[in-house]
């Protein structure tokens, strides 16, 4: 969202001039040049404007007219983050990329988060983490028995320490790790995560698979299956043994040319902004002439670097095999495939490609529509 000229954001940094209070100038000013907001920033080191302020200490940052303090002991970073993410979500963090993460709080939801937030840190985006809440039958019964209890709050609750957990610094590092939004929703959960990624104008949606049923056998097993038929955004399946070692080497297993040109160039965007080679592999059966996709390797190259664009056959007579023997062999970071109709979903679940790239390895699997 762009604030128009109406919507301009003022904002006052107090603090004498030290290393420390340049810092934050430094870093208000980064933030919100990457959400591309309209703002004024002042620099105060007026003592007498401290005092009619009421601040206890500085640094401090003013934004119209909301003080936020940064505390000392250990706790500046955590201040300034809060900071930041309080006055940019007003604006729903302007231009900045998102990336939306159902979470159920599950082990498998858990490790999908921490996949997302790790990639979204190298993309520069923000991690939207999305709690939808459909109360059962039995929760709402038991609620009605016990006086004051406030399902929604209680969630509330629930998803702000998950979250607490994870919206930290690394180390010694100050706001390089994504800022991570939360949003609490009440409904259906397809639709609801849905609109979310609508409003957000996200640019992925990541959700964790296991490896038994292949899905998560609560609301999230429905949820998957039908965002696969209905996201307008690139989902990416996160294995519950998948480990996030940064994005260097993309797979694309194309077989139907005509459509995997229209993916390309949100593909090619995700790898430009990760740096990755792209693999563009294709697995030939005995017998069939070889297939070199020359037409979608040089389509390619008009849109990426070509040296960072290999194209490969592979002969094979179990598709799965030889995508997964080239993943290994060549280290992939994420293996990608187009989805193809309305049935894409049933079809994942049944054919051995996709189905064992998805549910039986630890590669995660970009699905593109």
């Amino acid at each position: 969202m762009q604030p128009t000229t109406d919507q301009l954001l003022q904002v006052v940094i107090y603090g004498a001039n030290t290393s420390g209070k340049d810092l934050v100038v430094r870093l208000v000013r980064q933030f919100l040049d990457s959400a591309d907001l309209t703002y004024e920033l002042r620099d105060s080191q007026d003592v007498g404007e401290f005092i009619r302020k009421k601040l206890q200490s500085v640094p401090a940052i003013e934004a119209d007219g909301v003080i936020y303090p940064l505390k000392e002991n250990g706790s500046f970073s955590k201040s300034l983050r809060g900071a930041l993410n309080a006055m940019l979500s007003k604006s729903n963090y302007g231009n900045m990329d998102k990336i939306v993460v159902p979470v159920d709080f599950t082990p498998v939801s858990t490790n999908a988060f921490m996949y997302a937030h790790r990639l979204a840190t190298d993309l520069h985006a923000v991690t939207k983490a999305v709690h939808v809440y459909c109360p059962s039958s039995t929760e709402l019964v038991a609620a009605t028995k016990e006086v004051g209890i406030d399902l929604e709050v209680n969630r509330q609750q629930q998803l702000q320490h998950f979250i607490s957990q994870f919206d930290v610094d690394w180390g010694s590092d100050i706001l390089q790790v994504s800022l991570i939004d939360s949003e609490l929703r009440t409904g259906f959960p397809v639709e609801e995560i849905l609109h979310s990624v609508e409003e957000n104008g996200a640019k992925m949606i990541v959700m964790g698979t296991t490896g038994d049923s292949g899905w998560n056998k609560k609301w999230l097993g429905s949820v998957s299956t039908e965002l696969l038929e209905l996201a307008p955004a690139p989902l990416l399946l996160v294995p519950a043994a998948a480990r996030y070692v940064g994005v260097s080497d993309i797979l694309y297993a194309y077989d139907d040319i005509s459509l995997d040109k229209k993916v390309m160039p949100a593909l090619v965007d995700f790898a430009r902004n990760s740096g990755a080679n792209i693999h563009l592999v294709h697995v030939d059966m005995p017998g069939s002439p070889p297939d070199p996709g020359y037409s979608l390797q040089q389509f390619v190259q008009g849109l990426y670097p070509a040296h960072k664009v290999i194209t490969s056959s592979v002969m094979s007579t179990d598709v799965s095999s030889a995508i997964l023997e080239y993943a290994v062999t060549n280290k992939i970071s994420i293996v990608s495939v187009a989805a193809k109709g309305e049935s894409f979903f049933h079809n994942l679940l049944h054919r051995s490609t996709t189905q064992s790239l998805g549910l039986y390895s630890e590669l995660p699997l970009l699905i593109m529509h």
